[in-house]
């Protein structure tokens, strides 16, 4: 997993790499992020979310961690990790054209990987992965592990491993069955406004033209 790069560095006359970030680096930069920043939300927040996933408050914020953590898992794919000519050698890859970006691959692996693993639905594992992979604001249009070729090996196990660990790390393990967020509330109707619109205004104008 480490001889995949996340982020490039600078490179010398030859064009080989000087520095660059592996990915498995990467995406627990991203995951130690998230868990920082979950500490400056407020208690309200915390609780709001763990509402909706009907879990305790640390299981919440080990999700959060978890799926930030997961967001670039996409590029452990064949073609993201030749674009850069020097990886491209070093990794002995064909330099070739993205059908699609690195966000796709995210949300191929993450959907196969929480239906797999978590036994989550491929409708929730789907529209999950799917947000996970637009981290970049422009959302993935599906969640087909052929379309980058993240089904083939070692992509498939790669990516595998990389959630494996990533999981194992943040002490994440949501199951569907304990996923169950409560229906959302109707909304409540103001009855008491009806009332009021509809009543003369002392002086016997109309209140809706005051």
């Amino acid at each position: 997993m480490f001889q995949y790069w996340a982020k490039t560095g600078s490179t010398d006359e030859s064009g080989t790499e000087k520095k660059w970030h592996a990915l498995p680096y990467h995406l627990l930069d991203v995951a130690a992020a998230a868990d920082a920043l979950w500490e400056t939300l407020p208690p309200c927040v915390h609780q709001q979310v763990a509402h909706w996933l009907n879990s305790t408050l640390p299981e919440a914020k080990n999700l959060v961690v978890f799926l930030s953590g997961s967001h670039d898992v996409g590029k452990a794919n064949r073609f993201f990790q030749a674009k850069v000519e020097a990886h491209a050698k070093r990794l002995n890859l064909k330099i070739e054209s993205e059908k699609a970006t690195h966000g796709q691959a995210t949300a191929a692996y993450l959907s196969k990987w929480l239906q797999d693993k978590w036994s989550w639905p491929k409708i929730t594992a789907s529209a999950i992965a799917l947000a996970v992979g637009g981290h970049h604001g422009c959302f993935p249009k599906n969640c087909q592990e052929a379309e980058l070729r993240v089904n083939e090996e070692p992509w498939a196990t790669t990516g595998k491993n990389l959630l494996n660990e990533l999981e194992r790390l943040t002490r994440t393990r949501l199951v569907f069955h304990d996923f169950q967020p409560p229906p959302p509330k109707k909304p409540s109707t103001p009855s008491s406004l009806g009332s009021q619109d509809s009543s003369p205004s002392p002086t016997g104008s109309d209140p809706t033209t005051r």
